[in-house]
């Protein structure tokens, strides 16, 4: 079947809040609404299935309060960078009945070039206890840089950040179909 990945819409935001809190614990839902209303619209990404949400990733602008609640909104990443100057990656589920056939991974790689193109790159937190996520996340590109305490809980996150080389700078800019308002149809099986 083929979704159509494209930029979240208005329309789209009881769907994503819907498979939200299907998807995240309560601690998460008060951040899951504060990125409804800061994510960055040229790079946040809805996967449609006709009218459904099938899956999306909100992106967020730098210093968000995630970022001071994780304490790294000053952080400097081993590359030199300040965390200040990357997007975060805030959210990113898929709805179960699609969960498993790589759509996650086409979102995530086509956030990922993007935030590349138009920043330095991105950031986002995946908690330690969760190596399915950090799996998918090393393997389109983000790399552990430190591990922190969660603000919610008791166990760690780790801090994982995709950010824009000298090789890939030029590629990116030409690769990301998201960037360019241009609708991407993506096959699943």
């Amino acid at each position: 079947m083929q979704l159509l990945l494209s930029k979240i819409q208005p329309e789209h935001t009881e769907q994503i809040r819907k498979i939200a809190y299907e998807r995240f614990s309560y601690e998460y839902w008060p951040s899951i609404n504060i990125a409804l209303h800061t994510y960055v619209t040229t790079h946040s990404v809805v996967a449609l299935a006709h009218e459904h949400v099938a899956g999306f990733i909100l992106v967020c602008p730098p210093n968000t309060p995630s970022a001071e609640a994780y304490g790294v909104s000053d952080y400097i990443i081993t590359s030199g960078v300040s965390n200040a100057k990357l997007l975060e990656v805030a959210f990113v589920a898929v709805d179960p009945q699609w969960e498993g056939k790589g759509l996650a991974r086409r979102m995530l790689s086509e956030v990922l070039l993007c935030c590349k193109a138009t920043h330095q790159g991105c950031w986002l937190h995946v908690d330690s206890i969760n190596p399915k996520a950090r799996g998918l996340y090393e393997s389109i590109g983000f790399r552990t840089e430190y591990m922190c305490n969660d603000p919610y809980g008791s166990y760690g996150h780790l801090m994982m950040y995709g950010i824009k080389s000298k090789s890939t700078s030029t590629q990116c800019k030409i690769k990301s179909n998201i960037c360019k308002d241009i609708i991407v149809y993506v096959t699943i099986t």
